[in-house]
């Protein structure tokens, strides 16, 4: 349900704010605050539509409490990332909020470049606490659902177009004795970092690629991903589960 015949026109309340202006703080805000898988699913359902949604909008095909939903949209608001107008029922009835991207937001955030999405992972390891394995394997799982043209097409296209997300150029995978399949990365994103760094990009597009795996429902395991100054052919190496 959008906003339509039941509701009157929306009238705008808030400040809008230039997009080239805004600060690295806020930048750093709006990354932390897209780090949760819930809110970004809640940011991306508001790109996509063509319109204000209110939260029973929201809460038709976002499985959290619309309480929940409201303070996903705060912090979302916080950030700059979400702007809310008030709208008048024509029928009795208190005001409701409706809520869409702010200005900018859709092109700094609809679609995440490969250092936006390792950005994002590092903080949530950050902040949360949780291992890199587990914030891998989160957005492993929101990766696969966003990757157009990927789910449903077997797992190793769609490791191969995730990890080309990733910032990977990853090459035709070939196959190798055993069932085992290769694929060649012609951009490593560790490259430059000091093997100590390098190591947690590794732990966490490793669970990244695992998941996907997982999220195809099986069929091949992730056996190693070679990346970092150490590996002069960085490739991922997947392998037929037993």
């Amino acid at each position: 349900m959008r906003l339509s015949d039941g509701w009157a026109r929306a009238v705008p309340i808030w400040s809008w704010h230039d997009a080239a202006v805004t600060p690295a703080a806020t930048i750093t805000a709006q990354a932390k605050a897209l780090a949760d898988a819930t809110r970004f699913d809640i940011f991306e359902r508001l790109r996509s539509s063509k319109g204000a949604l209110l939260v029973v909008d929201l809460a038709e095909t976002i499985p959290v409490h619309p309480n929940a939903i409201r303070g996903h949209l705060d912090v979302l608001i916080e950030a700059r990332l979400v702007v809310r107008e008030p709208v008048r029922r024509l029928g009795p009835g208190r005001p409701a909020w409706a809520y869409r991207v702010s200005p900018g937001a859709i092109e700094r955030w609809g679609l995440t470049t490969p250092a936006e999405e390792l950005a994002s992972m590092l903080l949530e390891v950050l902040d949360s606490g949780a291992s890199a394995k587990e914030i891998g394997e989160r957005a492993g799982t929101r990766l696969h659902a966003s990757t157009s043209g990927v789910p449903g097409s077997g797992p190793i296209e769609a490791v191969v177009g995730v990890a080309r997300r990733l910032g990977y150029e990853p090459h035709r995978p070939r196959s190798r004795t055993g069932g085992v399949v290769e694929v060649s990365l012609s951009r490593c994103p560790c490259r430059g970092y000091p093997e100590s760094q390098a190591s947690i990009i590794k732990e966490l597009h490793g669970a990244v690629l695992q998941q996907v795996c997982n999220a195809e429902g099986g069929g091949y395991v992730l056996q190693d991903l070679l990346l970092g100054p150490a590996d002069a052919a960085c490739r991922i190496v997947l392998a037929p589960t037993p």
